[in-house]
């Protein structure tokens, strides 16, 4: 084990790093076939704004360790939320009362997270870094389970076609890279959020396999009626 230990120390950032940008990377599927179809498909925009609140404070977190990782994946995960969420907001124009619920989130994440960072850096605590894992390990949680949301909905429709497979499937391949990276650094702010969030994506896994997408048009309708109710 001692002379793998080098090469772990390389692999599994390197591992963390890669799958986490697939995570960060696997909305683009979605995002597209909402523009084909001109409209959200009642798909949530809650996983996307808890993404940006996420990725902003593990990147303050990275900032504060000097773990260069975390930055990276972190800066890049808050780049693609931001447009993802652009997306969101450019097909809402029809549904202004949706884009009006769209704006108040946001406005909620950047206000809070904006506000925690700003105090942080105005008090100059000796703590801050772990003001910033207990944060950012709750903002991890949100993250990974807020598909759940969803959840009334697909045990309504008996039909997981509002939520997003591959960005559950990326969750927990995601979480479970870094809770091996947070056991080698020895940091709980790392591996116990992302222990729970694998908890979180495995759940959402079983929804897909208990009720498969079903893409019929009278799912599709009451889909966006139930979402549309529900946001």
């Amino acid at each position: 084990m001692e002379v793998l230990w080098p090469y772990l120390w390389s692999v599994v950032p390197f591992l963390c790093t890669s799958i986490t940008i697939a995570l960060f990377l696997s909305p683009w599927v979605t995002m597209r076939q909402m523009k084909a179809q001109g409209g959200t498909g009642g798909q949530s925009w809650v996983p996307n704004v808890a993404m940006a609140a996420n990725c902003a404070l593990w990147t303050a977190y990275g900032v504060f360790q000097s773990d260069i990782p975390l930055i990276f994946v972190n800066a890049f995960g808050l780049a693609a939320s931001v447009y993802y969420l652009s997306v969101f907001w450019s097909l809402l124009q029809s549904t202004p009362d949706r884009r009006e619920e769209l704006s108040k989130h946001v406005t909620l994440a950047v206000v809070s997270v904006g506000g925690f960072l700003g105090a942080l850096s105005l008090l100059n605590l000796e703590n801050t870094g772990f003001y910033l894992g207990i944060a950012g390990s709750i903002f991890s949680v949100l993250m990974f389970g807020s598909p759940l949301l969803q959840m009334v909905t697909v045990i309504a429709l008996k039909s997981t076609s509002c939520m997003s497979f591959p960005l559950s499937l990326m969750s927990a391949l995601c979480t479970m890279s870094w809770v091996a990276y947070g056991f080698m650094i020895a940091d709980p702010f790392v591996w116990l959020p992302n222990g729970i969030g694998f908890v979180l994506a495995a759940l959402q896994l079983s929804l897909f396999v208990k009720y498969p997408s079903n893409s019929s048009q009278v799912q599709s309708s009451a889909k966006q009626q139930a979402m549309d109710s529900l946001l």
